[in-house]
Parts: C-alpha cells; structure tokens; sequence
C-alpha cells in the first residue's frame, strides 16, 4: 500500500521528460498514484512547444536526450519562466557541475525512495512560501 505524500492540501502539478518512454511512463504511474497532475513528454522539443509559465510546481528533466538536451531545455524553460524549480535525472554529473550552477539532481539508476524524497524536499520551500503568503496576503470574504 503506498502512503500519500502530503505536501498541503493541494493537487501539485508536475512537468516531467524523458527520451526514454519505459521510465517515462513508470515515473507518470508512481507519481499519479501519490496524487500528482503529471505532465509527460517523451519529446523534449514538444514539452517546449507545449510549456505554459507559471503551470508547474516542479518540472523533472532527463540530462541526455536527442535533439534538446535537458540543460537546453532547462534554459530554454527559464527564458519564459524564471520561477521555474528544476530537478535534473542523469547517471553522469559532469555535464551539469560542468554548466557552474547550483542545479539539483537525481542520480540514475533511481531508487524510488529517493526520487519521491527528492520531490516533496524541492516542493517543500514552495508550500512554505505558499502559507506565508495566504496568512500576509490573506483572501477578501
């Protein structure tokens, strides 16, 4: 039985490619199961052509793909969205470190533990920031 992870009560909305549809579908499966909205895209050109700002809470990168690389894209997506949080997944580190900016990862192969602990610790700072808002900010009746 999987538990829930609870990340405040909101349904989070997540961006995830991947060139390689065999994991792509596993991380859509496991993420939907603890309640995420999952946008998958096995086509790093088409997730571009099809990324809005200010849509995702978290957006998950594979590093090595054909045609647009996840750092491509990973600057590509902050052209349009600065405020977007980005989680790269690669068995090698030395292209990103090679890039000089403080880039989060998951290193493949990926245990499911950790990815999901990866996830919820990258959301985390966003709720945070979230529920000071509501309380300063607070919504007029």
């Amino acid at each position: 039985m999987m538990s829930e992870i609870k990340i405040s009560g909101i349904v989070r909305h997540l961006l995830i490619v991947d060139d390689d549809v065999d994991n792509l579908e596993l991380f859509t499966l496991i993420l939907q199961n603890y309640h995420f909205n999952v946008d998958a895209y096995s086509d790093p050109l088409q997730a571009f052509l099809e990324f809005k700002a200010n849509c995702y809470d978290l957006i998950i990168l594979d590093y090595f793909m054909p045609v647009l690389n996840g750092m491509e894209l990973y600057k590509r997506i902050k052209e349009i969205d600065k405020r977007a949080r980005v989680i790269f997944l690669t068995a090698s580190f030395v292209e990103l470190y090679a890039n000089k900016e403080a880039l989060e990862t998951i290193r493949k192969p990926i245990r499911m533990g950790e990815f999901l602990q990866h996830i919820k610790s990258a959301l985390t700072p966003q709720v945070k920031s979230e529920l000071l808002n509501s309380q300063t900010n607070p919504i007029p009746i």
